[in-house]
């Protein structure tokens, strides 16, 4: 469990107080903003890189499997599975480009956004993000890269911006858990 929580906390996803415990972090506007700004700019850089692979086509089809998966779990009410298929659809996209160091930025990067999320979110609610995935995906079957960075760039500031419509204290763990109904 210690060697969990020191990554949790590396990854700042937890802060470990000495004789107090573990805490889920709880971050405030300026980091959430910083956060989905160089999501942006890293993922707008993986499009131009994915773009000038000659064997693009052969990933996508990987993609688009991880995406109907991503839907088939939204559907299906399983939150977990959802929202783990919803990151690692980015992770998964930048490990195609083979940079090691910018596939491990991109899951610290994410493992980040999805607390966020967590925190603003009701389970369930404003998801559509398996929709902006496939249309990316779309795109970039297309070869259409101003599409591709516009559909990104949506996509990353729709999820920066979806806040939840209640007062309620977050619970970030509850995003994780609940199940549509």
């Amino acid at each position: 469990i210690r060697g969990a929580l020191a990554a949790l906390a590396h990854d700042k996803i937890v802060n470990i107080e000495v004789n107090r415990g573990a805490f889920v972090r709880q971050p405030d506007v300026k980091e959430t903003a910083d956060i989905f700004e160089l999501r942006r700019e890293i993922e707008c850089l993986i499009i131009h890189k994915l773009l000038a692979l000659d064997n693009l086509d052969d990933h996508l089809d990987h993609l688009e499997r991880m995406v109907q998966r991503e839907r088939e779990a939204f559907e299906s009410g399983k939150r977990i599975s959802w929202i783990r298929l919803s990151n690692a659809f980015h992770v998964e996209m930048t490990k195609i480009l083979q940079n090691d160091v910018l596939t491990e930025l991109m899951h610290t990067l994410c493992a980040r956004s999805t607390l966020i999320i967590a925190y603003q979110n009701i389970a369930g609610e404003h998801a559509c993000s398996f929709f902006e995935h496939q249309e990316i995906l779309d795109l970039l079957r297309a070869r259409n890269r101003t599409g591709a960075l516009q559909a990104m760039q949506h996509h990353l500031e729709a999820c920066e911006k979806r806040p939840s419509n209640t007062s309620a204290k977050p619970d970030p763990w509850q995003a994780f858990s609940i199940q549509r109904s």
